[in-house]
């Protein structure tokens, strides 16, 4: 275990946590990118076997909507039977085309992904598993599945197949919560994925066990049960998950008949947080996110941006610098306390501060309180209470200043706050700004009607504008 922030930030290329691009850079030497493949599979529950409507939050892409084409539309339903595929051979060149731009190795891992992919007859899975495998270009083998999936055959062809290349098993846990598995009909138990994991174990199989934060009725409690079980197992990676309620899914329905509540961006940043903590050091953090398709994404909307998740939240950060950022102190297996150098943004309120400031700077007009949570709150940024610490915050430095009218507080950035902005700017990713500037647009018209009968303004030659109020 590092030592030390320097020592850790060296071990783990940068990240403050065990991250699969630090695991394969150390295992290959190169950047490795996945290729999602779709082997024209389906599922014992969608097929009649278990059930016929799949899991509740599963699109109808089988959680494999970015794998290789399926003839699917968005509004495709689950009960409809799988279309045909492309070759795997197809597959993986057009997922090197795709990735051509930011390829900087020559290696890729061919991941089986869309529904169950060891569902199937033995002699399918071979054929397709070794199609994959023998591609130059493939360094690993991924295959996206059910601990039910997985009898003595598959186990032994993947073994097999294990001597040739490295071969990895992915397995959709979620919860370890019978309540929550029954209700999202995942249709197994936890005695058969434990099974699972002792027969991989037993093959000398890699697994990655996926989990997802914020189901229906589950606890922030309930979550880290979950993650505190997987860190006594026999895995050596974990996918993090956000739950993203879909078009054309169960879950969606439920939603949209009696909404539950769905994670915000903060919220998600400290169950993360907490998660790592309670994981082995050396666990392999596969994913800390996942992207909902925008074209099917219900909520959380927030969530349609990957970088805009990662980005504020899971950074590596010198204790140098007060207030950006704090380590975790993570009890080794072993016994003695170490430093576990997970830095992360120790309030996720900054990146709400830098929007109001953007907001701000942006907006013709002043703005008020009610006017800069419309805005958060129907992108489900964060919480009210959040926003107004923010505004507090932003107050107390003089970043933005405050004038009462009419029994409303109305805002707009000083120079102090310009500056700052100017210097923290790259800290925003496009698609907030994109959102903000939607967002003025759209109540362009509403914002100037609020102001008339509070305000006159005389535009200057610079884009910010001179208030004068009476």
């Amino acid at each position: 275990m590092p030592s030390d922030y320097a020592e850790a930030l060296q071990l783990w290329h940068g990240k403050p946590y065990h991250s699969l691009n630090h695991y394969l850079q150390n295992r290959f030497g190169e950047k490795i990118y996945k290729i999602a493949l779709n082997g024209g599979f389906t599922c014992p529950n969608r097929d009649g076997t278990l059930g016929n409507r799949g899991c509740i939050f599963c699109s109808a892409g089988g959680s494999g909507d970015f794998a290789g084409d399926r003839v699917q539309t968005p509004s495709a339903r689950l009960s409809e039977p799988p279309a045909a595929v492309p070759a795997i051979s197809a597959q993986l060149v057009a997922g090197k085309n795709l990735l051509s731009g930011k390829h900087t190795g020559s290696k890729y891992i061919a991941y089986f992904q869309a529904f169950t992919n060891t569902y199937g007859p033995i002699e399918t899975l071979e054929k397709l598993y070794s199609e994959a495998i023998a591609a130059p270009e493939t360094a690993i083998l991924s295959i996206a599945t059910r601990p039910d999936c997985l009898s003595p055959e598959v186990i032994a062809l993947l073994e097999r197949l294990n001597r040739i290349k490295p071969v990895w098993v992915e397995l959709g846990l979620q919860t370890i919560h019978e309540k929550t598995a029954r209700f999202i009909r995942r249709g197994y138990g936890l005695d058969r994925f434990i099974e699972a994991l002792e027969n991989l174990r037993a093959a000398g199989i890699e697994t990655i066990v996926h989990t997802i934060l914020g189901l229906p009725g589950e606890t922030a409690e309930d979550i880290l049960e979950t993650h505190r079980f997987l860190a006594e197992q026999p895995i050596q990676g974990i996918k993090l998950q956000l739950l993203h309620v879909l078009k054309g899914t169960d879950l969606a329905d439920i939603y949209a008949a009696s909404p539950f509540h769905v994670l915000s961006m903060d919220e998600y940043a400290d169950l993360v947080i907490r998660c790592l903590e309670v994981l082995p050091p050396e666990t392999v953090i596969h994913r800390i996110t996942g992207d909902g398709p925008k074209n099917l994404l219900v909520a959380p909307l927030w969530s349609g941006h990957k970088n805009r998740c990662l980005t504020p939240f899971i950074t590596p950060l010198k204790p140098a610098v007060p207030g950006r950022g704090a380590s975790i102190i993570k009890k080794h297996p072993s016994g003695p306390n170490y430093e576990r150098i997970v830095s992360m943004i120790a309030d996720p309120a900054t990146l709400y501060k830098l929007i109001i400031l953007y907001i701000l700077d942006h907006s013709e007009f002043p703005l008020t309180n009610s006017q800069l949570c419309e805005f958060l709150l129907d992108k489900g940024y964060t919480t009210y209470f959040t926003i107004q610490a923010a505004i507090s915050d932003l107050l107390d430095a003089q970043f933005i200043s405050v004038t009462q009218k009419n029994n409303s507080s109305y805002y707009r950035l000083t120079p102090m706050g310009e500056e700052t902005l100017e210097a923290f700017d790259s800290s925003i990713s496009d698609g907030i700004k994109n959102d903000v500037r939607d967002f003025l647009e759209e109540k362009h018209q509403a914002l100037r009607q609020a102001n008339e009968v509070t305000a006159t303004y005389v535009p200057k030659k610079t884009r910010n504008l001179m208030w004068n109020f009476p």
